[in-house]
C-alpha cells in the first residue's frame, strides 16, 4: 500500500485532502547540536549550498536564500553542527516556519519567536515542553543529543542576536508567507529525497514504483532550479527564477507547478475569503487534517515497535493520553501550547459544535492510525536502516505530530468559535502544510538523486569576532 492506497482511502472532501494524504512520514521539529552552555559561543557565518531542485517562477512559493543563511547561522550559534544538515533542514527550518506562520507574517514577531529557541519562550524562560518530559509523568529521553545546551538561555540569546540583526539578509526585512512556503517546500522536498535514500530495499522499491521512469531529466536546467553564483553581499530577497520554464514532460517540475498553484489558492483564500467561506473550507477539510495526524501517529507507533535490527528504541518515546493528546521528547512550540487545552473540550464537549468536532475525530481518527500503522508494518519498514538515520526519522516524525496537532486544533478552534482571525491563521497553516507535504511527495516519488542534498558551509570569519 503506497500513495495510491492513501488516496483511495481518504475521506471525501475538497482537493486539499488529496495532497495532504501523501504518506506524511517526514519532517520535523527541533534541532540538536554541540556547543558549551557555560559561555557564549562564537557566532560563525553560515551559508547553505543548495543543489539543483525542481522549481519554477511562481507567486506562492519563494526561495529566500539569505533568510536560509541567517537560519543556518542561528542554528550553529545555538549549538548545531554543519554536519547536521538533516536536523537543520528537516527539523529546525520547519519548526521556525510553522511557528512564524501561526504568529503572522511580520518578521519582528517571527524573530521574537525564534529568539526563544526551540522549547524556550522569549527571554530564555523554559517552555513547558522544553525538557522532553511528558505531562503525564512518563519519563522521556531528551530530544536529540545535547538538547539541554541547544535550548539553554545562552543559546537563545545568541539566536536572538543573529536573527534580529539579519547578518545576511538585513534587519527589519519582512518575511512574507510566500517566503515561509519556500522554506517548507525545500525542507519537504529534500526530506523526501533523504527518506528515499535511507529506506530499506523494500521501501526504496516502493518509492520507485511511483516514479515514472525516464520522465525526469535530472540535469535539465529547465526543470531543476539552481542558485546562481552571486556574491552573497549582493543577494537580495530571492525570488530566484529558474533558467527556463518547466516543460510538461519534466515530471518533478510538472508536480511543482501544480503544487505552487494549489498553495497560491490557499494563501489567497486565507487573505481574501469571506468568513463564511473560511468556515466552510475548514469544516470540509478537517477530516483530511485529522487523517494526516492519525496516519503519522500510526506509522510512528509502527517504527517504534519494529525498529532496525539490533536497535532498541527509546522507552516511552510516544505517550498518548488520547487521540490528539500525544507527547514526545521533541520540544513544544509556543503556538501549539496555546491550543493544547482545547483537547479537554473534545473529551467533554461543552456544546454542540464541540460535539461535532469530537464526532469527526471518532469517525476518522482510529482508521487513520490503523492505516499508517499497517502501511509501515506490512509494506514499508526500517529493518535495514542505520541507527543514526532511525533516530533522525523518529525525531522528525515526532515533530510532524506537533504541526499536525497545531493545524487540527487551530482549525477546530476557528470553526467552533467562528473567529475570522483564527480561521485565516488556520488556512495559512494549511497552505504551509501543503507546501511541506507536497514537497516531500515530489522528493520521494521522483527519481531525483538521493545523494544530492544541501550542505552547510562555515566561513573562517565569525560574526562576533
Amino acid at each position: 500500500m503506497g500513495v495510491g492506497a492513501m488516496v483511495s482511502r481518504r475521506p471525501q472532501g475538497s482537493g486539499i485532502a488529496l495532497l495532504l494524504c501523501i504518506p506524511a512520514v517526514v519532517v520535523c521539529a527541533g534541532c540538536a547540536g554541540h556547543g558549551p552552555a557555560e559561555e557564549t559561543p562564537e557566532i560563525l557565518r553560515a551559508h547553505v549550498v543548495l543543489p539543483e531542485y525542481p522549481y519554477a517562477e511562481n507567486e506562492a512559493i519563494r526561495i529566500d536564500a539569505l533568510l536560509l543563511d541567517d537560519l543556518a547561522t542561528a542554528f550553529l550559534a545555538g549549538g548545531g553542527d554543519p554536519s547536521e544538515v538533516a536536523r537543520f533542514f528537516f527539523s529546525y527550518v520547519p519548526l521556525q516556519a510553522f511557528d512564524w506562520l501561526a504568529a503572522g507574517p511580520a518578521l519582528e514577531g517571527a524573530r521574537e519567536s525564534a529568539a526563544a529557541g526551540i522549547g524556550l519562550r522569549p527571554g530564555g524562560e523554559p517552555a513547558a515542553r522544553g525538557t522532553g518530559e511528558a505531562t503525564d509523568g512518563v519519563s522521556l529521553r531528551v530530544w536529540g543529543r545535547k538538547n539541554e545546551k541547544f535550548s539553554s538561555p545562552e543559546a537563545g540569546k545568541v539566536r536572538e542576536e543573529v536573527l534580529s540583526k539579519g547578518w545576511h539578509r538585513g534587519s527589519g526585512a519582512p518575511v512574507e508567507p510566500e517566503v515561509l512556503e519556500g522554506l517548507l517546500y525545500l525542507s519537504g522536498f529534500f526530506g523526501g529525497v533523504w527518506l528515499k535514500g535511507v529506506l530499506n530495499s523494500g521501501g526504496a522499491a516502493w518509492a520507485r514504483v511511483w516514479s515514472p521512469a525516464g520522465r525526469v531529466e535530472r540535469r535539465n536546467e529547465r526543470a531543476l532550479h539552481s542558485c546562481p553564483q552571486v556574491p552573497r553581499r549582493n543577494r537580495s530577497l530571492i525570488d530566484i527564477r529558474s533558467p527556463g520554464r518547466v516543460r510538461p514532460t519534466d515530471f518533478a517540475g510538472f508536480l511543482f507547478s501544480g503544487l505552487a498553484s494549489f498553495v497560491d489558492t490557499l494563501l489567497k483564500t486565507a487573505r481574501t475569503a469571506e468568513p463564511p467561506a473560511l468556515s466552510r473550507f475548514l469544516l470540509d477539510n478537517l477530516d483530511a487534517f485529522i487523517l494526516l495526524y492519525g496516519y503519522n501517529r500510526g506509522y510512528l507507533e509502527s517504527i517504534l515497535e519494529q525498529p532496525p535490527r539490533g536497535v532498541v528504541p527509546p522507552a516511552g518515546y510516544l505517550a498518548c493520553a488520547n487521540f490528539l493528546g500525544c507527547r514526545t521528547p521533541v520540544p513544544m512550540i509556543p503556538a501549539l501550547e496555546e491550543v493544547l487545552p482545547l483537547i479537554e473540550r473534545l473529551e467533554d464537549p461543552p456544546d454542540g459544535r464541540w460535539e461535532s468536532m469530537r464526532n469527526k475525530v471518532r469517525a476518522v481518527g482510529p482508521q487513520a492510525v490503523e492505516m499508517g500503522y499497517r502501511v509501515w508494518t506490512d509494506f514499508l519498514g526500517v529493518d535495514e536502516m542505520r541507527p543514526e538515520d532511525y533516530q533522525v526519522l523518529l525525531d522528525l516524525s515526532a515533530g510532524f505530530l506537533i504541526y499536525c496537532q497545531l493545524l487540527v486544533l487551530t482549525s477546530m478552534d476557528a470553526w467552533v468559535n467562528e473567529d475570522e482571525g483564527t480561521a485565516r491563521e488556520a488556512v495559512t497553516l494549511a497552505a504551509g502544510m501543503t507546501a511541506w507535504v507536497g514537497g516531500y511527495g515530489i522528493g520521494l516519488i521522483s527519481d531525483y538523486p538521493v545523494e544530492r542534498l544541501p550542505v552547510i558551509e562555515v566561513s573562517g570569519r565569525g560574526l562576533n569576532g
